[in-house]
C-alpha cells in the first residue's frame, strides 16, 4: 500500500512529530510506502506533492487542530482520528485502514456510511481518544504556553540578575530590572484571557473571543469580582465554555435580516460579557473564589513539612 499523512497537534511541537515517527516507523515494518507531512508550530514540513497524493492508496490525517490545505486529498480514501490513538496504536491503525478510511468529499451510501462509522467508534473505544471538550481545551493551553513561557523566563531573569532577600521573599532593586519584572507580569496577566479566549474559539468560533477574553479578565479580578481574590484558572476553564456554548447558541438565533450583519460585532460580545457578568458577580464568582483560596492553602499546608512531600507530588501531578 502506498499511504501519505499529515500530523498536526494543538501546540505543533513534540506529539505532531511523534506521531509521524510511528506511522512511518510501523508503516516501513508492515511492508507499505509512506511519508507523512508535518504541520509544526512555525512551518509545514515534508510537504507533500501533487504526485504523492495522486499515487496514494489512503491518507492519515492525525490531528487535535485544523488540517490546512484539507481539500487536496478530496477524492481520496482518508481516515481522520486525533494525535492520541496514533500515539497509542499506530500499527493497528495502518492495519484497519481499508475498513476505517472513507472517500473525502464523496457522498456514500447509508450501509457504508453505517459501516465506516461504526469500525471508527470501535476503533476510538478500543484504543482511546479525546472528547471534543478535551480537545477545546488543548486549543486554549496552546494559545496560552508562549505568554507562559515569556513570563516566567523574564520574571526568572529579573529575580536571578538583581533581587535581594527581605522578610516578604525576593525583591528587585534596580528600575531595569524591574521594568522586566513587569514585562513578565504583563505576559502573566495575558495567559489567561488568551487561554479563555481560544478555548472559546475553539467551541464557537471568532465572535466568541470577547466574551470569554473579558470575562476572564473580570474573573481574575477579585476587586471587580466583589471576592476579594480572583477565581484563577478554574474560572478561566468555565469561561471559556460558557462563552462558547452561549454564542454557539446566539449564532442560531433567527433575527431580521438588517440585525444579522451586527452579530458578530456588537450583539454577541455584548450579550456574551453582560451575561458572563452577570453570572459570575452574582452568583459563581464567590464559591469558584473560595475553592481555589481553600486549595492554594491546601499545597502551601502540605510545601510546609516534608512529610506531605509525597501527597503535594499527588496532587500536583495529575
Amino acid at each position: 500500500m502506498k499511504i501519505i499523512g499529515v500530523t498536526k497537534c494543538p501546540t505543533g511541537i513534540a506529539h505532531t512529530y511523534i506521531a509521524a515517527e510511528r506511522l512511518e516507523k510501523y508503516g516501513k515494518e508492515l511492508g507499505c510506502e509512506i511519508r507523512v507531512e508535518t504541520q509544526g508550530a512555525q512551518v509545514t514540513e515534508n510537504a507533500l506533492t501533487a504526485e504523492e497524493i495522486a499515487a496514494a492508496d489512503y491518507v492519515i490525517l492525525a490531528a487535535d487542530a485544523p488540517v490546512e490545505g484539507r481539500e487536496r486529498f478530496d477524492g481520496k480514501r482518508v481516515y481522520e482520528t486525533p494525535i492520541r490513538p496514533v500515539l497509542a496504536d499506530a500499527a493497528g491503525i495502518l492495519k484497519r485502514l481499508p475498513e476505517l478510511a472513507g472517500i473525502q468529499g464523496e457522498s456514500k451510501t447509508a450501509d457504508e456510511s453505517a459501516m465506516s462509522l461504526r469500525a471508527a467508534v470501535e476503533h476510538q473505544k478500543s484504543i482511546g481518544g479525546r472528547t471534543s471538550a478535551v480537545r477545546q481545551l488543548m486549543n486554549g493551553t496552546s494559545y496560552m504556553i508562549p505568554f507562559v513561557v515569556v513570563g516566567g523566563l523574564l520574571t526568572s531573569f529579573s529575580l536571578a540578575f538583581d533581587s535581594e532577600s527581605s522578610v516578604s521573599g525576593l525583591v528587585i532593586t534596580s528600575a531595569f530590572w524591574g521594568r522586566i519584572k513587569a514585562i513578565g507580569d504583563l505576559a502573566f496577566g495575558l495567559m489567561y484571557p488568551i487561554f479563555a479566549g481560544f478555548l472559546a474559539n475553539a467551541i464557537a468560533g471568532r465572535a466568541a473571543l470577547a466574551p470569554a477574553m473579558i470575562g476572564a479578565m473580570l474573573v481574575t479580578d477579585g476587586e471587580i469580582l466583589g471576592t476579594g481574590t480572583g477565581t484563577g484558572i478554574l474560572g478561566c476553564i468555565l469561561v471559556g465554555y460558557l462563552a462558547g456554548w452561549l454564542v454557539k447558541w446566539m449564532n442560531v438565533w433567527k433575527l431580521p435580516k438588517a440585525l444579522r450583519s451586527m452579530m458578530p460585532i456588537f450583539i454577541i460580545p455584548f450579550c456574551g460579557v453582560s451575561v458572563i457578568a452577570l453570572l459570575f458577580i452574582g452568583l459563581l464568582g464567590q464559591p469558584i473564589a473560595f475553592l481555589m483560596a481553600w486549595l492554594d492553602s491546601l499545597l502551601a499546608l502540605l510545601a510546609a513539612s516534608p512529610s506531605t512531600a509525597i501527597p503535594l507530588g499527588c496532587c500536583w501531578g495529575p
